[in-house]
């Protein structure tokens, strides 16, 4: 049996929205994937920087990476589905919209990837992070904003 991991925060999750967040991670990620029998993993960039280092480690390993491109449909513009798709990316990853994912205005980004083969990873429910552990016992005290 085939073990694919769909969601996987490119970066150390305590570092995630620092310089160096990816630094050693790929190393890491492909080790322990091995001993688990994950064969390949849907690596999703992070906001700003978060494209161009999912880039190298699709470069790096293209046999393991699902490189999911981080776009936000509010701000992004069109062009940057076909971006994705010329650096080899696999699809995309968008969040935090301020409506629906089926507003008329998200098309021109659903239909570019259609045009292109590329998937469409539509983040629903929890946002995570310390957001959500608001409430929790003393074990989730740290990830509790100050």
């Amino acid at each position: 049996m085939r073990v694919i991991d769909a969601h996987v925060h490119y970066g150390f999750w305590e570092k995630l929205f620092s310089p160096g967040a990816e630094e050693g991670f790929l190393e890491t990620l492909w080790e322990t994937c091995q001993d688990a029998g994950v064969e390949r993993v849907a690596l999703l960039a992070n906001p700003g920087r978060g494209n161009d280092a999912l880039a190298k480690a699709l470069e790096k390993r293209p046999d393991f990476v699902i490189a999911m491109g981080r776009i936000e449909l509010d701000k992004d513009p069109v062009t940057l589905v076909e971006d994705f798709y010329q650096r080899g990316f696999h699809g995309i990853k968008t969040t935090g919209v301020s409506k629906n994912y089926d507003d008329p205005a998200y098309f021109p980004f659903y239909e570019a990837a259609a045009a292109r083969g590329l998937r469409i990873l539509f983040h629903t429910g929890i946002l995570g992070g310390p957001v959500d552990y608001l409430e929790g016992g003393k074990a989730d005290a740290w990830k509790r904003p100050p």
